[in-house]
């Protein structure tokens, strides 16, 4: 026969916040929230800013030059560091890593090509540097890519001033089917959207945007100075992502 002071019971786990926190914070709890949260991804939450219109010699014809991997823009400065006016078109977008702050990047709208403007009476391409991978060329009946090294002395597939102007007005924003595009590229910075004025009387303040002006190109924005609203109207350099 057992009696009530034979029955053990089991000593019972007293549940604190405190003692809830502590495992939260250990190195297993850590691991285990990890585990549950999505990879990280990029995201662009905004488009693009209005590129600035390229405006081509027109004592000069065009190649199309394509530069090593991740070398475009070392490539780009050696040849303008020779004289060399080039095309290489690149557009401000706002990227907003996922828990990160924003910050804007210049990606080539054309992947490692750059058009080089060169004499047409010169006798050899004056382009040839470690960062040109290759050259097109016009080759029998055909357009082909040649390495730099073998470019010397082949006629390359040039572009004339007046079709050089054509394409980098399209590619930039500036015509759309051959007519003037006006500002159809969207606005760096939304209505609505917080920012911090990087240059002018409010620079360090932060601001809200109120509107955007296609015309001028310029962003009105309520300034918070000492927590009241002004409303001041800025260049897009002024501003920058909060």
């Amino acid at each position: 026969m057992t009696t009530d002071h034979d029955v053990t019971e089991e000593p019972r786990i007293r549940t604190t916040k405190a003692g809830a926190k502590r495992r939260k914070n250990t190195k297993a709890g850590r691991k285990r929230r990890q585990s549950k949260r999505p990879p990280p991804k990029r995201e662009r939450v905004r488009a693009r800013k209005k590129i600035e219109r390229f405006q081509v010699d027109p004592n000069l014809i065009w190649v199309v030059v394509r530069s090593e991997p991740a070398r475009a823009l070392k490539c780009a400065e050696v040849l303008r560091e020779r004289g060399l006016p080039v095309f290489d078109a690149r557009v401000e977008e706002k990227v907003v890593p996922e828990g990160g702050k924003a910050r804007i990047t210049r990606p080539q709208v054309l992947k490692r090509l750059m058009f080089v403007g060169v004499s047409p009476c010169a006798e050899c391409l004056p382009i040839g540097n470690a960062y040109v991978q290759a050259v097109y060329c016009r080759g029998e009946g055909c357009a082909l890519w040649l390495e730099a090294e073998r470019a010397h002395g082949i006629e390359p597939m040039a572009f004339s001033p007046s079709a050089m102007q054509r394409f980098a007005d399209h590619v930039t924003g500036h015509l759309v089917k051959d007519e003037e595009a006006g500002a159809v590229c969207e606005a760096l910075f939304a209505i609505g959207e917080q920012v911090r004025v990087v240059d002018g009387a409010y620079a360090s303040f932060n601001a809200i945007i109120e509107e955007f002006i296609a015309k001028s190109w310029r962003y009105k924005a309520a300034v918070n100075i000492f927590g009241r609203a002004t409303t001041v109207q800025f260049n897009e350099d002024q501003l920058e992502a909060a």
